[in-house]
């Protein structure tokens, strides 16, 4: 399969994928793995390092036809675009595979995001090791076709790290190097031994709702970003003739006003 390395252990143990470039202008992922690829010593089982989208990758761009983090489903084996056949492909790697630890970066200012993790409850333990202070769980219910979410529903390991913003990659590879070097320290796959140094306790939060953009001017009322608290009852956006209030005290993740009419604006989250 184009650009996917195996690395093997001279003993047997777990296979494990660790992912990046699923969307192409995400770097500090990418970057992660071309240090992987030159230092990373497998001793035990088989790590699968993926450029998961090589057309965007090489492009440049966060998908070619469509998102590929919507694309892990059993439908995408109907599906006629690039990203669709790519993710049966990775659906085909990932059914071999007992985990997988999948590295982004989202849409934030430099200096102003937060490094966390995506997972569900089974997974709390293992990045309770991480070096995040979030983690998000809930999301597979409102975005279908996460790759994490594709290895939940078949009972197996599935994490998404979200290392920081999209502007300056290089400032979160380190996180990114020692996020995958924490992953497999769990699975017993490497000597090394990568500890959370920073021992804080991370805060859990579930996500709750989710709302699509349905005009073309949706504009929100404040200038928002990631985790930013929202109150019960104030307004969110407008969206054309109408006003978008929090429904409960939560938090807001993902705010963008810049995406076509059908896309996420934004979901909430609430501890």
């Amino acid at each position: 399969m184009d650009k996917v390395i195996m690395l093997q252990g001279k003993k047997s143990g777990p296979t494990v994928a660790i992912f990046a470039g699923v969307h192409g202008n995400e770097r500090a992922g990418i970057m992660t793995l071309d240090y992987l690829i030159n230092n990373l010593v497998v001793t035990r089982g088989i790590v699968y390092l993926v450029y998961a989208n090589p057309r965007a990758i090489k492009q440049g761009v966060r998908y070619t036809e469509k998102n590929l983090n919507r694309c892990f489903l059993s439908t995408s084996s109907q599906g006629e675009t690039y990203e669709e056949k790519r993710a049966v492909e990775l659906m085909e790697l990932l059914d071999t595979c007992d985990a997988l630890l999948d590295l982004h970066s989202y849409n934030e200012p430099y200096g102003e995001s937060t490094p966390f993790a995506i997972c569900e409850k089974d997974c709390i333990e293992i990045v309770s090791n991480f070096d995040v202070p979030i983690v998000l769980t809930g999301i597979d219910q409102y975005e279908k076709g996460g790759s994490d979410g594709y290895m939940f529903n078949q009972g197996k390991i599935g994490i998404c790290v979200e290392l920081g913003a999209i502007e300056d990659p290089e400032k979160f590879v380190p996180l990114g190097i020692k996020t995958a070097y924490q992953f497999l320290n769990h699975f017993r796959l490497i000597n090394e031994l990568i500890a959370d140094e920073d021992g804080s306790e991370q805060k859990i939060l579930q996500v709750s709702g989710i709302y699509k953009k349905q005009n073309p001017d949706l504009r929100f009322t404040r200038e928002l970003k990631t985790f930013d608290p929202l109150v019960k009852g104030e307004i969110i956006c407008t969206d054309g003739d109408s006003v978008v209030r929090a429904r409960e005290d939560s938090y807001v993740l993902f705010p963008r006003d810049d995406l076509p009419v059908g896309v996420e604006a934004f979901l909430t989250a609430k501890e």
